[in-house]
Protein backbone atom coordinates (compact mmCIF):
# COMPACT_ATOMS: atom_id res chain seq x y z
CA UNK A 1 0.00 0.00 0.00
CA UNK A 2 1.67 3.18 -0.97
CA UNK A 3 2.78 5.73 2.63
CA UNK A 4 0.62 9.10 2.49
CA UNK A 5 1.95 11.90 2.17
CA UNK A 6 2.29 15.46 3.60
CA UNK A 7 -1.23 16.54 4.49
CA UNK A 8 -3.15 18.92 1.68
CA UNK A 9 -6.03 21.05 2.25
CA UNK A 10 -6.73 19.20 5.50
CA UNK A 11 -6.91 15.74 3.61
CA UNK A 12 -4.18 13.38 3.53
CA UNK A 13 -3.18 12.30 0.07
CA UNK A 14 -1.27 9.11 -1.14
CA UNK A 15 1.83 9.95 -3.66
CA UNK A 16 -0.01 8.00 -6.76
CA UNK A 17 -2.95 10.60 -6.15
CA UNK A 18 -0.15 13.97 -6.04
CA UNK A 19 1.22 12.15 -9.08
CA UNK A 20 -1.97 12.33 -10.57
CA UNK A 21 -2.70 15.53 -9.81
CA UNK A 22 0.65 16.98 -11.34
CA UNK A 23 -0.27 15.12 -14.04
CA UNK A 24 -3.84 16.75 -14.81
CA UNK A 25 -2.17 20.26 -13.45
CA UNK A 26 0.06 20.01 -16.93
CA UNK A 27 -2.10 18.79 -19.19
CA UNK A 28 -4.64 21.42 -18.53
CA UNK A 29 -2.05 23.90 -18.74
CA UNK A 30 -0.96 22.67 -22.05
CA UNK A 31 -5.02 22.66 -23.72
CA UNK A 32 -6.29 25.61 -22.23
CA UNK A 33 -5.89 28.77 -23.88
CA UNK A 34 -6.10 30.59 -20.48
CA UNK A 35 -4.18 28.89 -18.57
CA UNK A 36 -1.51 28.78 -21.73
CA UNK A 37 -0.94 32.91 -20.91
CA UNK A 38 2.11 33.36 -19.26
CA UNK A 39 -0.22 35.31 -16.40
CA UNK A 40 -3.65 34.34 -16.79
CA UNK A 41 -6.40 35.91 -13.97
CA UNK A 42 -6.10 33.35 -12.01
CA UNK A 43 -2.44 33.66 -11.58
CA UNK A 44 -2.92 37.11 -10.45
CA UNK A 45 -5.78 36.85 -8.23
CA UNK A 46 -4.08 34.23 -6.24
CA UNK A 47 -1.03 36.53 -6.15
CA UNK A 48 -2.67 39.39 -5.19
CA UNK A 49 -3.95 36.98 -2.24
CA UNK A 50 -1.04 36.04 -1.29
CA UNK A 51 0.35 39.86 -0.57
CA UNK A 52 -2.47 40.71 0.86
CA UNK A 53 -2.37 37.90 3.47
CA UNK A 54 1.63 38.78 3.99
CA UNK A 55 0.52 42.45 4.59
CA UNK A 56 -2.23 41.79 5.99
CA UNK A 57 -0.55 39.88 8.60
CA UNK A 58 2.08 42.35 10.34
CA UNK A 59 2.12 42.15 13.84
CA UNK A 60 1.19 45.51 15.28
CA UNK A 61 4.07 47.67 16.51
CA UNK A 62 5.04 47.13 19.88
CA UNK A 63 4.54 49.87 22.53
CA UNK A 64 7.11 49.43 25.41
CA UNK A 65 5.37 48.00 28.51
CA UNK A 66 5.28 50.01 31.67
CA UNK A 67 7.02 48.17 35.05
CA UNK A 68 3.76 46.70 36.61
CA UNK A 69 2.59 48.47 39.85
CA UNK A 70 4.18 47.25 43.07
CA UNK A 71 1.77 45.49 45.40
CA UNK A 72 2.99 47.21 48.35
CA UNK A 73 0.79 49.31 51.21
CA UNK A 74 2.95 49.93 53.58
CA UNK A 75 1.83 47.08 56.09
CA UNK A 76 4.44 44.08 57.19
CA UNK A 77 3.50 41.25 59.28
CA UNK A 78 -0.06 43.07 60.39
CA UNK A 79 2.65 45.72 61.85
CA UNK A 80 1.81 49.46 59.76
CA UNK A 81 4.98 50.69 58.76
CA UNK A 82 3.34 54.02 57.02
CA UNK A 83 5.78 53.35 54.22
CA UNK A 84 5.73 50.98 51.08
CA UNK A 85 9.69 51.71 51.13
CA UNK A 86 10.19 49.95 54.30
CA UNK A 87 7.32 46.93 53.33
CA UNK A 88 9.52 46.33 50.32
CA UNK A 89 12.81 46.02 52.32
CA UNK A 90 11.86 44.00 54.63
CA UNK A 91 9.93 41.83 52.26
CA UNK A 92 13.58 41.32 50.11
CA UNK A 93 15.53 40.73 53.61
CA UNK A 94 13.11 37.86 54.36
CA UNK A 95 13.03 36.58 50.80
CA UNK A 96 16.73 36.49 51.32
CA UNK A 97 16.61 34.40 54.75
CA UNK A 98 18.80 37.51 56.53
CA UNK A 99 18.47 38.50 59.85
CA UNK A 100 16.18 41.66 60.93
CA UNK A 101 13.74 44.07 63.75
CA UNK A 102 11.59 46.31 62.12
CA UNK A 103 10.01 49.39 64.16
CA UNK A 104 12.30 48.70 67.29
CA UNK A 105 11.85 50.75 70.50
CA UNK A 106 14.47 52.20 71.18
CA UNK A 107 16.38 54.34 74.22
CA UNK A 108 19.26 56.83 73.40
CA UNK A 109 20.86 58.06 75.80
CA UNK A 110 20.80 61.64 75.75
CA UNK A 111 17.39 61.88 74.04
CA UNK A 112 14.58 64.65 74.98
CA UNK A 113 12.38 62.35 73.51
CA UNK A 114 10.49 59.38 75.17
CA UNK A 115 9.82 57.14 72.93
CA UNK A 116 12.19 56.57 69.41
CA UNK A 117 11.33 53.82 66.88
CA UNK A 118 14.19 53.20 64.92
CA UNK A 119 13.01 51.86 61.16
CA UNK A 120 15.06 48.70 60.60
CA UNK A 121 17.87 47.15 62.30
CA UNK A 122 19.37 44.59 60.10
CA UNK A 123 22.15 41.71 61.34
CA UNK A 124 24.16 39.59 59.05
CA UNK A 125 28.09 38.16 59.49
CA UNK A 126 27.94 39.20 63.37
CA UNK A 127 27.52 42.73 62.21
CA UNK A 128 24.16 45.31 62.68
CA UNK A 129 22.98 48.22 60.63
CA UNK A 130 21.02 50.22 61.08
CA UNK A 131 18.62 51.82 58.53
CA UNK A 132 16.59 54.70 58.66
CA UNK A 133 13.84 55.54 55.59
CA UNK A 134 12.89 59.05 54.79
CA UNK A 135 9.67 59.99 53.86
CA UNK A 136 8.48 63.61 52.12
CA UNK A 137 8.46 65.05 56.03
CA UNK A 138 12.10 64.67 56.28
CA UNK A 139 12.67 67.30 52.73
CA UNK A 140 9.77 69.22 53.47
CA UNK A 141 8.90 69.79 57.72
CA UNK A 142 11.98 71.72 59.54
CA UNK A 143 11.32 70.22 62.43
CA UNK A 144 11.06 67.11 61.48
CA UNK A 145 14.74 67.07 59.32
CA UNK A 146 16.06 68.43 62.83
CA UNK A 147 14.61 65.74 64.77
CA UNK A 148 16.05 63.40 62.12
CA UNK A 149 19.67 64.74 62.43
CA UNK A 150 19.46 64.93 65.91
CA UNK A 151 18.42 61.16 66.32
CA UNK A 152 21.39 60.77 63.95
CA UNK A 153 23.50 62.38 66.10
CA UNK A 154 22.54 60.48 69.34
CA UNK A 155 22.96 57.24 67.39
CA UNK A 156 26.07 58.11 66.02
CA UNK A 157 27.76 58.42 69.46
CA UNK A 158 26.79 55.08 70.45
CA UNK A 159 26.36 53.06 66.88
CA UNK A 160 28.16 54.29 63.88
CA UNK A 161 26.77 51.41 61.30
CA UNK A 162 24.18 53.64 60.70
CA UNK A 163 22.67 54.58 56.57
CA UNK A 164 19.78 56.55 55.66
CA UNK A 165 17.67 55.90 52.69
CA UNK A 166 15.12 58.16 50.66
CA UNK A 167 11.89 56.54 50.33
CA UNK A 168 11.59 57.56 46.74
CA UNK A 169 15.01 56.16 45.90
CA UNK A 170 13.90 53.16 47.34
CA UNK A 171 10.52 53.04 45.58
CA UNK A 172 12.05 53.52 42.26
CA UNK A 173 14.88 50.77 42.39
CA UNK A 174 12.11 48.15 43.37
CA UNK A 175 10.07 48.99 40.51
CA UNK A 176 13.21 49.37 37.78
CA UNK A 177 15.33 47.15 39.24
CA UNK A 178 13.84 44.81 41.77
CA UNK A 179 16.00 46.66 44.92
CA UNK A 180 18.92 44.93 43.99
CA UNK A 181 21.04 48.34 44.52
CA UNK A 182 19.42 49.44 47.63
CA UNK A 183 19.91 45.88 48.58
CA UNK A 184 23.70 46.17 47.97
CA UNK A 185 24.22 49.71 49.74
CA UNK A 186 22.69 47.54 52.65
CA UNK A 187 24.75 44.58 52.33
CA UNK A 188 27.94 46.26 51.46
CA UNK A 189 27.66 48.22 54.93
CA UNK A 190 27.29 44.31 56.57
CA UNK A 191 30.11 42.42 54.58
CA UNK A 192 33.14 42.54 57.30
CA UNK A 193 35.65 43.16 54.36
CA UNK A 194 34.34 46.61 53.84
CA UNK A 195 35.86 48.41 57.21
CA UNK A 196 35.60 47.42 60.81
CA UNK A 197 32.89 48.70 62.82
CA UNK A 198 34.08 50.41 66.53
Amino acid sequence: MPYLTKWDHGRPMMRTQVAFFNMVAIELQSRHPVLKSPKNIFEKFLEKIRTINVRGFEPPPTVPMAPPPLRANGIYKNVDLKSPAHQLICEELERRKIMFMWEVNTFLPGDTKSHRRIDLVVIQNFRALIVEIDGKTHRTSQKQYQDDRNRDRLIDNHWNNQIRLEYGEVMDDFRENEGVSIMQKILHRLDPDSGRVR
